[in-house]
């Protein structure tokens, strides 16, 4: 059976809460969890952008945005610290991609080879850095009107 994008949303969250620097997840819009301000640091964020459905490939994927985010230390020599926390989140979201290509996950999904890495750093109450890792994730998907929930009979006329 295919994968919904509720069961890959969960899945994720699973994969995250499993890590041991992860204490946090959420899903949405990053502008809310940022804005937020109850977040357990470090933190994985949810979002995606776009999904498609393709017949010959027999997928059903989406685009994610995976957020790592902690804060940056400011007493001490600030810009070392951004280093230090860009570099821990760099390998942390090392550590979540190869969680995604788990082989007993291959089966129901596949995970695009790349994942493009961006670089934030904003202020809000503290300095929050983070990093974003694109994600294309498809489920596999057989496209069989057979298991289409219908009482429609195909008829060729």
């Amino acid at each position: 059976m295919p994968l919904t994008l509720n069961q890959v949303v969960k899945r994720l969250e699973k994969l995250a809460l499993a890590h041991k620097q992860i204490n946090h997840f959420y899903v949405g819009d990053a502008a809310e969890w940022l804005a937020n301000g109850e977040v357990n640091y470090p933190a994985c964020f949810v979002d995606f952008t776009t999904g498609s459905i393709s017949k010959d490939e027999r997928h059903t994927g989406w685009d994610f945005n995976i957020w790592f985010a902690d804060l940056a230390n400011v007493a001490t020599d600030s810009r070392t610290n951004e280093l230090e926390v860009e570099s821990d989140l760099t390998s942390i979201a090392f550590d979540f991609k190869s969680m995604l290509h788990y082989t007993g996950y291959q089966n129901d999904w596949d995970i695009g080879e790349s994942s493009q890495l961006e670089y934030f750093k904003e202020k809000f109450e503290d300095i929050v850095i983070a990093v974003r890792m694109s994600q294309r994730i498809d489920s596999i998907t057989p496209m069989d009107r057979c298991v289409v929930p219908s009482d429609f009979t195909f008829e060729i006329n």
